[in-house]
């Protein structure tokens, strides 16, 4: 097991600002100071979300008496704005909408005063505001969603077991490239790895990131290996990849097994992912993804609004029939409820037309 110092300190359901990686001290604000507070989906505990922010903001008051506004920004959408006219520390709290959290997150605080000055003969004069260490990000269950990969970050956050298939049919040497990225985009770095000779190894209460060319997981992913060929393709039905241009690519998908969610990576055996520090690996939404030689190609969630189809030729399903002949059942159905529609028309007119003979 290699285990890792821990992450920041939570405090039931609030995460205090003063344990992430933001500069809270005390400024001198002439026109306008933003403070920066930035955080990752790992920092929260698993299936955990930030409904609201609840800061303790103190603003000094100009010689004139007047005060400031501060305008409370996450992930550059604005969450609200308060006036700091008081002159003491006040407690603001502004609501999260859902679906705003992602993989990295940016909580921006701006105080801003009309600036202080002498007509042009004296430098505008700043007073201090701070953010007291005593704000928090507030925390609640999270709302039932997608299995997205930067909510799987947060559950690698406290253990993960990984296994090296022994079976997989590239080398280790090859592998490593396609390892490296997407270890690194989705293992925070405190994480506790808990390494696993085989998928049979897996213990069932921990998350887990599978390396291999075959799904670890209990049900069928959108995108599987044993059945004949696979293609992908658009919505609109125009075909993306299929055949050799497919097996080039690594695929990553989430999985399960049992009640556990995990990570399973297919290696391509094409070009690695050639990575760097301005342009790493990001696996946020989804929880699918295509990777080549420049990193994430494609990424889409499977279960709302997916950005393709993945067709098998060689297999033929109900769900394949069904989107193949959509047009003409769609016809055939508004064709069978039109007659039905004119037989009721036809023996009601009948029936009316009976009354009025007798």
């Amino acid at each position: 097991m290699v285990d890792v110092a821990g992450g920041p300190a939570r405090f039931d359901d609030r995460l205090p600002l003063s344990a992430l990686e933001g500069d809270l001290t005390p400024r001198p604000v002439v026109s306008t100071e933003d403070f920066f507070v930035p955080f990752q989906s790992s920092d929260l505990p698993a299936g955990k979300g930030v409904s609201g922010v609840n800061l303790h903001v103190a603003a000094a008051l100009d010689p004139e008496g007047r005060g400031a506004t501060a305008s409370v920004f996450l992930n550059d959408t604005l969450l609200g704005n308060r006036p700091l006219d008081s002159g003491r520390p006040e407690q603001l709290t502004f609501s999260v909408p859902s679906g705003l959290l992602g993989r990295d997150n940016l909580l921006r605080v701006s105080i801003q005063r009309q600036p202080s000055g002498g007509e042009c003969r004296f430098k505008p004069q700043g007073y201090p505001a701070q953010i007291l260490p005593d704000s928090a990000l507030l925390l609640s269950d999270a709302a039932p969603q997608g299995q997205d990969f930067f909510t799987l970050r947060q559950e690698f956050a406290d253990g993960v077991q990984v296994v090296l298939d022994p079976a997989l049919s590239l080398d280790f040497a090859q592998t490593l490239p396609w390892l490296a990225g997407v270890a690194g985009s989705v293992i925070p770095d405190r994480a506790p790895i808990l390494p696993r000779a085989s998928v049979d190894a897996l213990e069932g209460d921990e998350p887990f990131f599978v390396i291999s060319d075959q799904n670890p997981g209990d049900a069928e992913p959108l995108i599987t290996f044993d059945q004949g060929r696979i293609e992908v393709r658009d919505r609109q039905d125009n075909l993306i990849y299929s055949g050799e241009d497919l097996s080039r690519l690594g695929v990553v998908q989430i999985v399960t097994r049992g009640d556990t969610r995990g990570l399973w990576l297919r290696p391509g055996n094409g070009p690695a992912p050639e990575l760097a520090p301005e342009r790493p690996m990001m696996l946020d939404r989804g929880d699918l993804a295509l990777i080549g030689q420049e990193g994430v190609i494609l990424a889409t969630a499977t279960d709302r609004s997916p950005l393709v189809d993945v067709v098998y030729p060689d297999r033929t399903s109900l769900a394949q029939m069904l989107a193949k002949y959509r047009p003409w059942i769609v016809g055939a159905i508004w064709v069978l409820v039109t007659l039905l529609v004119l037989i009721v028309f036809q023996r009601v007119y009948r029936a009316r037309r009976g009354k009025d003979e007798t």
